[in-house]
């Protein structure tokens, strides 16, 4: 269960974004592998990790805290700097010349019962994660908010004061890269862990 009064502050940046390189609880790409995949070290948010690196063609790696997200992970709704619960994903990429800074993810989370937003969970069919060199932060009033190389998925407006009831239930979570008319899917069966019912979430 999560602490009553989760304050944290300064964690996250406003634009919602994606971790491709340098994300919080996710290994760190080399400068080297931005500079061999993109011809010139522009794109920071590029590299190998876990057993992607070296594999021809686009690549598409998903954590949260630190480990893989695969069938049976546990996924623990956080307080985000922008005061709002949120599940975070931490992406990483590589294997190809981004188009610009900003790498689109479509992203789709589902929770029995709890589907409300077109009949999902969390749904973006564009989410755009931060590959360049730019500071995650960069650009946020105060540094709060959602960091720009992460993935937030919110819960849905009808259940934020009711978040609690999330706890201990299933649901699935998926992430596509497609690029160079490649598609790379990740998707697993995961738990969610949720806060306990008298804890608040807000950033002051």
């Amino acid at each position: 269960m999560i602490a009553a009064m989760t304050r944290l502050v300064g964690l996250f940046a406003p634009a919602l974004g994606v971790s491709l390189a340098l994300s919080c609880g996710g290994p760190a790409s080399s400068s080297s592998d931005s500079e061999s995949e993109s011809g010139e070290d522009q794109f920071c948010g590029l590299g190998g990790t876990g057993g992607s690196a070296g594999v021809e063609g686009p690549w598409l790696e998903l954590y949260h805290g630190g480990a893989p997200v695969e069938d049976g992970v546990t996924l623990t709704l956080v307080c985000g700097g922008q005061g709002s619960w949120m599940f975070q994903l931490d992406p990483f990429v590589g294997g190809f010349v981004p188009e610009g800074d900003f790498v689109n993810l479509a992203v789709e989370m589902n929770v029995a019962e709890h589907n409300v937003a077109d009949g999902h969970f969390f749904k973006r069919d564009a989410y755009p994660v931060l590959v360049g060199c730019e500071e995650p932060n960069d650009g946020l009033d105060g540094g709060g908010g959602v960091p720009k190389d992460i993935i937030a998925v919110l819960p849905p407006d009808e259940l934020l004061g009711v978040v609690h009831t999330l706890d201990g239930q299933s649901g699935d979570v998926t992430v596509t890269l497609t690029v160079d008319d490649v598609t790379i899917e990740r998707a697993a069966q995961v738990t969610l862990s949720g806060p306990g019912p008298d804890d608040e979430c807000f950033v002051f």
